[in-house]
């Protein structure tokens, strides 16, 4: 039945869809599927006026048909199957609750109905513990009727709320990031997922690494370096003192590299490719997934852990490996850091009965852990 969520609705309004997936609902348990406007409002609980509109364009899309007897209405197709993609019982339960199963919607207006819909369709496609790595507002915009810029004020706000807690643009640039698409984080809590937070009082400036350790991973790439070090990637010294200002040139042109990268033979990168795209955050995202990777293989002798693929690392091998070289130090800080914070959730001596899936990532001013250890810390089985 929530298979409904994505498929595709245009022409139509987002209220419509919320509208047919709780006729559908009601389908399974009612006798006479042929309903009049009147008992259809009183029965799915919304207002009547929202009921008309919304039955005269599924009418008109052929979602629903009219009885021979004037004034009945019925779902064309009949109850559909559920998705065949396997939800969690938290996702199921809370796209249940965020559309009004057994509420009384009819003093909702259309505008809470619709981000009540996107909610639904974000927590259909997120995996469970929230994340969401195709991200698409072309696609929501499809299978929700909505414009991609009412979708984005939609984002702005759930974000503001705390439903979403991060949000990595997309984008593409000629060499590092080609058709990437964006990265949306919902809070697993939601859905019956785990959260570890560490966050700064309120009115703390900094940013939380920088409130931590003194250092910005992220700011390495403002600082330029020697161009015969950071092509010598083999050398343990390859990335040379990441303190040094020299600005440097490439051959016999004017512009300034960062990080090497195969552009045509040439191992290097125009800095300013990252801030034209605003691809910092998401250079800044790929570090927290070496964070995630590093507290994992910290812990595996211990843990059985589910395998993630980094979706935020660049599309050169060059620039990746000397981003991990770059970030050495601080990646450590930050794992073990962490791991203080992860084993205060985990039984000692104890082993959980299935694989630990754990996925860090920063905000301004603080650091999250999602995993599943908050919905099976009450299944550990003892080891002798």
């Amino acid at each position: 039945m929530n298979y409904i969520l994505i498929q595709g609705w245009t022409e139509l309004k987002p209220q419509d869809k919320l509208l047919y997936i709780r006729w559908n609902w009601l389908l399974y348990g009612c006798e006479d599927d042929a309903l009049t406007i009147a008992s259809l409002a009183q029965t799915l609980r919304m207002n009547k006026s929202t009921v008309r509109d919304s039955v005269g364009r599924l009418l008109s899309s052929g979602k629903i048909v009219q009885s021979e007897e004037r004034g009945l209405f019925r779902v064309a197709m009949g109850p559909l199957e559920d998705s065949p993609i396997k939800l969690s019982d938290g996702k199921k339960s809370f796209i249940k609750k965020v559309l009004g199963d057994e509420e009384d919607l009819s003093k909702v207006r259309a505008e809470e109905l619709s981000l009540r819909l996107l909610k639904a369709v974000l927590v259909f496609l997120c995996d469970d513990l929230g994340v969401i790595n195709d991200f698409r507002f072309s696609y929501l915009s499809k299978i929700t009727g909505m414009s991609i810029q009412r979708l984005r004020r939609y984002r702005d706000e759930l974000k503001q709320a705390g439903f979403i807690l991060k949000f990595v643009p997309g984008g593409n640039s000629p060499n590092l990031y080609k058709k990437a698409l964006s990265i949306c984080i919902i809070d697993p809590q939601l859905i019956g997922g785990g959260k570890i937070t560490f966050s700064l009082p309120k009115g703390e400036d900094k940013g939380i690494s920088q409130a931590i350790f003194g250092w910005e991973p992220n700011k390495l790439l403002l600082r330029y370096e020697l161009a015969d070090k950071m092509l010598d990637l083999e050398s343990d010294e390859g990335l040379g003192d990441p303190m040094l200002e020299t600005l440097i040139k490439f051959r016999e042109t004017e512009k300034q590299y960062f990080l090497p990268m195969d552009v045509e033979n040439e191992k290097h990168c125009d800095l300013r490719e990252v801030f034209l795209h605003k691809f910092e955050l998401r250079i800044s995202h790929f570090f927290d997934e070496l964070v995630s990777k590093s507290i994992q293989t910290i812990l595996s002798p211990e843990f059985e852990f589910l395998t993630r693929s980094s979706k935020a690392k660049t599309d050169q091998i060059y620039v990746n490996k000397s981003l991990t070289k770059l970030w050495r130090e601080d990646i450590e800080m930050h794992s073990y850091f962490l791991l203080d914070l992860i084993r205060k959730h985990i039984v000692s001596g104890a082993r959980l009965e299935k694989p630990v899936d754990l996925y860090f990532f920063r905000s301004h001013s603080a650091f999250y852990i999602l995993s599943n250890i908050g919905r099976i810390d009450c299944r550990y089985v003892k080891t002798k």
